[in-house]
């Protein structure tokens, strides 16, 4: 990817954060849908930056064997970076907008995400053309990516002076601390 695209990117994700208003406090429901789609492109980011660390880093400490040879570690390397990648990118564009979400539950969010996604893939492996390529996209990227930005949302909590209309307006979730 070419710096000039990935900075359009980025400067029209960061297009929908929402601005900071300091006189009001914080409401996890004001602009949702802005914030998880900034939370989500982070977590694309991260998972690529991730991916790209890890597989180098994968490579790099295999011994021996040549390019061919690395395969394998390197692709461990990716999928275990681009995943903690995730996490990051995501928590990470989320204090970005503005909220509060738990690093915890996030972590518990992608690791959902991770097993679905996993799930999804092994189901789809041996179908035709088609539905194994959209079983591998939902499990590689849409669902690992979903699963985290779902444990970070529902880890966002009101601030304390947060009005009583804004917490009438979030929906309850039980949360436990981490």
């Amino acid at each position: 990817m070419k710096a000039p695209v990935v900075a359009a990117w980025l400067a029209a994700a960061l297009a929908v954060a929402p601005e900071a208003r300091a006189a009001k406090p914080f409401d996890p429901g004001e602009d949702r849908a802005g914030r998880i789609a900034l939370e989500a492109g982070g977590g694309v980011v991260g998972a690529v930056a991730g991916g790209v660390a890890g597989g180098a880093l994968g490579c790099a400490l295999h011994e021996g064997g040549g390019m061919m040879g690395c395969l394998g570690p390197a692709m461990i390397g990716m999928v275990a970076g681009a995943w903690v990648g995730n996490v990051h990118g995501v928590v990470g564009a989320g204090a970005l907008a503005g909220a509060n979400g738990s690093y915890g539950w996030t972590w518990v969010g992608a690791l959902g995400g991770l097993a679905t996604g996993l799930g999804t893939i092994a189901l789809t492996i041996d179908l035709d053309d088609a539905p194994q390529v959209v079983g591998m996209i939902l499990g590689a990227v849409v669902l690992p990516i979903g699963g985290t930005v779902a444990g970070y949302e529902l880890s966002t909590r009101r601030r304390v002076g947060a009005s009583r209309s804004a917490a009438a307006s979030t929906p309850l979730v039980v949360r436990i601390a981490f």
